[in-house]
């Protein structure tokens, strides 16, 4: 039991890491929560440093969430400790404590979770939000449907019960953490892909 506690521990901690906001200091000294949304994602970060930067925010966050996954699949071979390690990196990077516990909407940490726990629906997921964005150009809502589609592909696709309860807690959070998002669309003052600002 030790172990685990210490996993899920572990796991909070990976996720709590904030890589959007080291990376925008790193390449220029400046604080990325003081740029364009305010975000610490991928996509915030692009509006700074470009594709490349966003793109790599996008790796490193999606990896920590799949490392946390990872080593408690070392740990246990229980779902219900495997898929709650998923939520703890979740949760360290949605309200990270290196920044105030304020972090991230989850999204690529998400991915990364998702695509330990059961890739062909992360995969699916993916190439919904890829369509959406292509379609609307609104990485916000290109990420709710993504995120929300996933526990119903993950049940049509038969993945575990538990990973399927833990993804829907996920969702809700990403649902959340969107809320101002959700609002701006409904306003029509959401930027687009692309945009500054």
């Amino acid at each position: 039991m030790f172990e685990i506690i210490s996993g899920l521990i572990l796991s909070f901690l990976l996720g709590s890491i904030p890589f959007g906001f080291i990376i925008t200091y790193l390449f220029s000294k400046e604080d990325i929560r003081k740029t364009g949304s305010g975000n610490i994602g991928a996509t915030n970060v692009s509006r700074k440093l470009g594709f490349l930067g966003g793109f790599i925010t996008f790796l490193l966050d999606g990896f920590k969430g799949y490392l946390a996954v990872w080593i408690m699949m070392m740990i246990t071979i229980l779902p219900y400790w495997i898929g709650l390690a998923g939520v703890m990196a979740v949760l360290g990077h949605c309200f990270t404590p290196f920044l105030g516990f304020k972090g991230g909407k989850g999204i690529a940490t998400s991915f990364g979770v998702f695509l330990k726990l059961a890739p062909y629906p992360a995969l699916l997921c993916f190439f919904i939000f890829v369509l959406f964005l292509i379609l609307f150009k609104y990485v916000s809502l290109s990420s709710l449907i993504s995120s929300a589609s996933f526990p119903p592909t993950a049940y049509f696709l038969k993945i575990n019960e538990w990973f399927i309860v833990y993804s829907v807690c996920i969702s809700l959070l990403i649902i959340y953490k969107h809320r101002e998002n959700i609002k701006r669309l409904v306003e029509k003052k959401e930027p687009k892909f692309g945009r500054k600002g």
